[in-house]
């Protein structure tokens, strides 16, 4: 028979390994976001919706208004694609195309990789997308913070073709004009940029 103690002694050390796994899974967050500068927060549905809009019709050729030829690529990037909110929409609506999140935050990357494991056209890289190799690229999408804007731009500079369409949602490139843009109550909304 068990002893009552053994069974007390197992809850126990389970809480202990439970406030451990807790705090590793609290430090993960807060090191990324020290790192980065950006929580990996989770796109408003609203917001969302736009700015998949605002790609959808710039990608197609709709904004000939301003002259932008449609795109030939075949893979949309979300850069910081946090816990895969924006990646698994960007997925239904593009089906046609890869669709490629880069997050270096373990946790969200992880809820992600498993929130989207049967997205066929979905691939998720655990690595600073300051690092990526952005190739046949239809499009960029981001929710980042203020802090990375100036290093992400330099990115785009150096790596995406002459008219690629970029989409930022809440934070946008300072020293560049959007082509098109909304704004929300709460501050500024989503920006269409043709780099």
């Amino acid at each position: 028979m068990v002893d009552h103690h053994f069974w007390s002694d197992l809850l126990v050390v389970a809480g202990i390994l439970t406030l451990i796994v807790i705090f590793f899974i609290w430090l993960s967050l807060i090191y990324a976001q020290l790192k980065t500068g950006v929580p990996p927060m989770p796109a408003k549905s609203a917001e969302a919706e736009i700015a998949i809009n605002l790609l959808s019709e710039s990608m197609s050729g709709v904004d000939k208004k301003q002259g932008h030829a449609p795109v030939t690529g075949k893979t949309i990037y979300e850069l910081g694609s946090g816990w895969g909110g924006l990646v698994s929409r960007l997925s239904k609506r593009f089906p046609e195309h890869q669709i490629v999140g880069y997050e270096i935050s373990f946790l969200p990357y992880w809820v992600a990789r498993w929130r989207l494991r049967r997205c066929k056209n979905v691939t998720l890289y655990r690595k600073d997308f300051l690092q990526a190799k952005l190739t046949d690229v239809a499009g960029v999408i981001c929710y980042l913070m203020i802090k990375p804007m100036p290093k992400v731009a330099d990115l785009l500079d150096r790596q995406l073709v002459s008219g690629t369409p970029v989409v930022s949602l809440a934070f946008w490139f300072r020293h560049r004009s959007p082509d098109r843009s909304t704004s929300f109550d709460q501050g500024p909304g989503v920006a269409l940029y043709h780099w």
